[in-house]
């Protein structure tokens, strides 16, 4: 057996090991940042653009930025809200540089890269076509963003899964085929929803779905959820303490919202899997955000966006003709008609029930959109 003597030198060795390890890790840690700064220094002189705000945020600091986008269209101008939230950081970036492309009706693109500084930012350019049919942050992944972009064209029938997106799109035989479909996964918190009544809690993460149809007949989105602590997934990391609890899952609703104008809702869905880990298949897809919360079901209902149509008669209808619309009549909504280009050509608000409207429409394909804070449905009028 090792004297008490031999024993202290020993862990004496240790340590003295230990603090000349400890030393020569802190050392090459400080040349590191140096050698950091110099390389910032280096390629600013280099380029001409100062390069501090960048280094501060994707070299100096832990995290991610999470970017979202709005827009509003007249024609060719384009009205661009750009905010930013932190991801695992309370660090803000000072100076962006966000890519975000437009796409015609007809499949153009157009990218655009918007600068700005600060956390928020509204700026308006000029587009080379008028009124987009949608638009897509980062969709050539060129920034180190919070954000993953998936890619699919609907075809014949089938499932498939969105890489990067974390959702599969199940569609059958009458949906539209060959129609893009890109759907943005954010790992940030959903905008806008803390203030919505009955949500107890969300997941930090939400999907924006686009496509130049905005309500995909027959394509089903299945949106993958995973209980909050369980380890028997390959994807035991996404909804992090979301619900911890098995039986929490009767409480996961899928909320839904067309835009930042429009409320959360939640919409009805069928799930697939069991208490821990599965998809919440949410059917006919619409444009818009998407995201999971726990919700008090007392105070939160389902509104049914996804299973209706308005009902319009005649169908199609004669130029000059008037149109019957059977809308909700137990509260006041909004009546919006747009041509196949997605300008908006007629509207109206305050009506109830049945009415009958004669909005003198060109022979062509349109749009008829009723939504009010409780629905958001829409179907398609022929005039001939």
């Amino acid at each position: 057996a090792a004297s008490f003597t031999d024993t202290i030198v020993h862990f004496t060795a240790i340590q003295q090991v230990d603090s000349a390890w400890i030393e020569s890790k802190n050392n090459f840690l400080q040349e590191r940042q140096a050698y950091s700064y110099q390389l910032r220094d280096s390629l600013s002189l280099y380029t001409g653009v100062d390069l501090t705000d960048f280094f501060n945020f994707y070299v100096f600091t832990p995290g991610f930025v999470d970017y979202h986008v709005d827009a509003e269209y007249n024609g060719r101008q384009a009205v661009v809200t750009l905010r930013q939230q932190g991801v695992g950081t309370d660090v803000a970036v000072h100076s962006n540089r966000v890519p975000v492309t437009f796409f015609s009706h007809s499949g153009e693109q157009y990218k655009h890269w918007f600068a700005f500084a600060g956390e928020d930012t509204t700026l308006t350019i000029e587009l080379p076509f008028d009124n987009p049919a949608y638009h897509v942050l980062d969709y050539d992944l060129e920034i180190s963003d919070a954000a993953t972009v998936g890619k699919f064209a609907v075809r014949n029938s089938g499932t498939e899964t969105v890489k990067w997106a974390h959702v599969r799109l199940s569609y059958e035989q009458e949906s539209p085929v060959n129609v893009p479909v890109v759907i943005e996964h954010h790992w940030g918190h959903p905008w806008d929803v803390d203030a919505t009544n009955g949500v107890l809690r969300v997941t930090d993460r939400y999907w924006v779905v686009h496509s130049p149809e905005s309500y995909l007949t027959s394509v089903t989105g299945l949106f993958h959820y995973v209980r909050g602590g369980y380890g028997g997934g390959d994807y035991s990391y996404l909804d992090g303490n979301f619900y911890m609890q098995q039986s929490s899952i009767d409480s996961v609703r899928v909320l839904y919202r067309e835009d930042r104008e429009h409320p959360w809702v939640s919409v009805s869905y069928d799930r697939t899997g069991n208490n821990n880990e599965g998809y919440l298949a949410v059917q006919n897809l619409r444009t818009g955000e998407y995201t999971l919360a726990v919700v008090d079901t007392n105070l939160v209902g389902v509104a049914e966006v996804d299973r209706e149509h308005t009902s319009l008669f005649p169908n199609p209808i004669r130029q000059g003709e008037a149109l019957t619309v059977e809308g909700p009549a137990e509260d006041l909504y909004s009546l919006t008609i747009v041509d196949a280009s997605g300008r908006k050509v007629w509207s109206k608000r305050g009506l109830r029930g049945t009415v009958v409207v004669n909005p003198q429409l060109m022979p062509g394909t349109y749009l008829v959109h009723i939504e009010n804070k409780f629905v958001s449905l829409q179907s398609k009028l022929i005039v001939l």
